[in-house]
């Protein structure tokens, strides 16, 4: 069975008041696709110790939300996904775990308007779990040779004429619910959380997991790095010295290829 009767969206947001309303809006088209007739979609903002206005937006919008003083974006993406499950468990007509889809964003970011829509046809053609690409929406605020660095470092995992890459990004990713059970779900890092699911799911290699530039999520590039190795922490590298503090892409280790 590969189809999906219901997506669940997580969004783990730590003081985002300046991005999360625009991270909302994107969200709120993706989910009126008009493709998606007859799939349910659950969107939930996870806020992790927020003390700004984050929880406003949210309201404004009359997106659910979840507050927690984790301080991981890991375990807030755990949590998340913990109450959608459940209540996905608990419905009046239970969906089985094959046919509910997980995906998650970050509260920074902006999504493609079929980028839920383009992980459903994934399912449907069979695969458990999906990772995208990232675009940075503004340099400003960078040295010129920033961007450039980045991109050439960025797209050298990102071969066009197969459009397979090697990045797993925490900001666009999605996974079959009994895939993501058989793996124990998201690990709770600080950081990592999605380079980590990535490798334990290659390491069955009866599950397809695919790395597509065919999602696509636009995210800030922001220079104020909120933990060390994160996203803006690999920008900052690009500024700073022309290469990454850390790996930007890091192809999961396994015995088995990636299959698209």
């Amino acid at each position: 069975m590969n189809s999906i009767s219901r997506v669940c969206v997580v969004v783990p947001a730590h003081n985002e008041q300046d991005l999360i309303g625009a991270c909302l809006d994107a969200l709120g088209e993706a989910v009126r696709h008009p493709g998606l007739c007859g799939v349910g979609v659950d969107v939930l903002v996870v806020l992790d110790d927020c003390v700004d206005e984050s929880a406003r937006h949210c309201r404004t919008r009359a997106v659910p939300t979840l507050a927690v003083r984790e301080r991981s974006v890991g375990r807030a993406r755990l949590c998340g996904f913990a109450r959608l499950i459940a209540g996905a468990a608990a419905g009046v007509a239970p969906v089985h775990p094959r046919a509910v889809w997980l995906a998650t964003t970050d509260a920074d970011s902006r999504v493609s308007p079929d980028w839920i829509m383009a992980q459903v046809e994934f399912a449907l053609n069979g695969a458990d779990a999906v990772f995208g690409v990232v675009d940075i929406d503004d340099w400003d605020g960078f040295p010129a040779p920033a961007q450039r660095r980045f991109l050439r470092h960025y797209r050298g995992a990102e071969p066009t004429e197969s459009g397979r890459h090697g990045h797993a990004h925490g900001a666009n990713l999605g996974v079959r619910l009994d895939a993501y059970n058989r793996v124990g779900g998201i690990p709770p890092l600080s950081v990592g959380e999605d380079n980590a699911l990535a490798v334990n799911l290659h390491r069955h290699p009866d599950l397809r997991v695919l790395h597509t530039t065919a999602v696509r999520v636009t995210t800030s590039a922001r220079r104020d790095s909120r933990v060390e190795g994160g996203f803006a922490h690999v920008l900052s590298g690009f500024a700073q010295s022309g290469r990454p503090h850390r790996q930007v892409s890091s192809r999961p280790r396994s015995s088995s290829r990636p299959r698209s």
